[in-house]
This record gives C-alpha cells, structure tokens and sequence, in this order.
C-alpha cells in the first residue's frame, strides 16, 4: 500500500492551531528544541519532521497527532473553537445592542437547526 503523506495540510495544521494558541514560531520552536525557522519550513511544506518532533509540537499545541496527520480527530472541535473566537473578538469591536441582536439571530437560527 502506497501512502503520500501530505506534509503542506499538516504545516498548515500547525500554523492554524499555533496562532489559536496566540504562540509565535519562536515560541513554539523554543518550547519544542528547535529553531524558528524550523518551524516555518514546517508549516510551509518545505521540510519533514521526525516523529519525535511531530509528537512535541502536538504536545505543546494541546492537540492530537491524528488531527495534525489526517485532519481526524477533534478536527469540528478545533475549528469551532478557532470560530468561536474570532466571533468573540467581532462581538467586542460592535455596540452591545447590535451584539445581542445578532447573538438572538444566531441562538434562534441553533434551535431552528436542532428542531429540523
């Protein structure tokens, strides 16, 4: 059986979950015993990792080797989370009756969904 590990969607995996995380290559690199350049060659495609690295960036970014390989495992979760967030700080910059507007939209639209 052939397999093509896909070595551009895992840097992307990491640079997604890195900056959710609010960590800096640098950051990263350090907390891993590498060099941020390193990490940018990762996250670009441009160079592999050993399993032994790949298993400490999963550590330090709290997340699964089954998500940074296959996009799998708390894949929704992760990315929900990433949205959630960004939602967050939308909300923060808009007047607090346009938030709560939007926030009843978006609760009826929930139930709407879960009702169907």
């Amino acid at each position: 059986m052939e397999l093509a590990v896909d070595y551009l969607s895992i840097g992307d995996r990491i640079r997604e979950r890195r900056k959710f995380l609010k960590l800096s290559q640098e950051n990263l690199a350090n907390e891993i015993g590498v060099s941020a350049s390193f990490i940018s060659d990762i996250e670009n495609g441009r160079r592999k990792m050993s399993l032994e690295t790949m298993i400490k960036i999963s550590i330090a970014l709290d997340t699964s080797l089954d998500y940074l390989v296959l996009d799998n495992r708390n894949s929704h979760k992760i990315k929900s989370e990433t949205k959630l967030v960004e939602l967050k700080g939308m909300l923060e910059k808009v007047d607090i009756e346009a938030g709560e507007l939007f926030l009843d939209l978006t609760l009826n639209s929930a139930k709407f969904l879960a009702n169907r």
